[in-house]
């Protein structure tokens, strides 16, 4: 799988609040699967940027060659954002639980992610995220 014989470089792209750590799950599984094929992989840092735009721009400067983005969550958003932005340099997308229509959230992203680093993780998780993400009865 290559575009003019480069061989495709391997984006991983965290959700809302979440950094590298995220791909480390299940004794690193995905990273384990990547370096098996023989192909690199990098986890792009969102934090400084404000919107989806700016985020797929970044993470299309990680290299100039081929690329398959996989993106959980808010980082699924920007891997389509990043298509729409380089179709010819994505040969594949990974895409997990996540959403094709566009971002609405920004601002409220930016301002969530202020609060956890101020110190305000359980207000934000038990007042904002609880009740959008898990059914009443949870």
């Amino acid at each position: 799988m290559t575009i003019s014989g480069a061989r495709p470089h391997i984006l991983l792209l965290p959700g809302n609040m979440c950094d590298g750590r995220l791909w480390n799950g299940a004794d690193r599984a995905i990273i384990r699967t990547i370096d098996s094929f023989g192909l690199t992989s990098t986890t792009v840092d969102f934090e400084q940027d404000g919107s989806i735009s700016l985020m797929a721009r970044r993470a299309l400067n990680v290299n100039e060659g081929p690329i398959i983005p996989i993106g959980f969550s808010m980082g699924g958003i920007v891997a389509l954002e990043m298509y729409r932005q380089a179709p010819e340099r994505i040969l594949a997308l990974g895409l997990v639980d996540t959403t094709a229509y566009p971002d609405t959230r920004g601002d409220e992203r930016l301002r969530q992610q202020a609060d956890i680093r101020a110190g305000y993780l359980e207000r934000v998780v038990l007042e904002e995220l609880k009740p959008n993400y898990l059914a009443k009865c949870h």
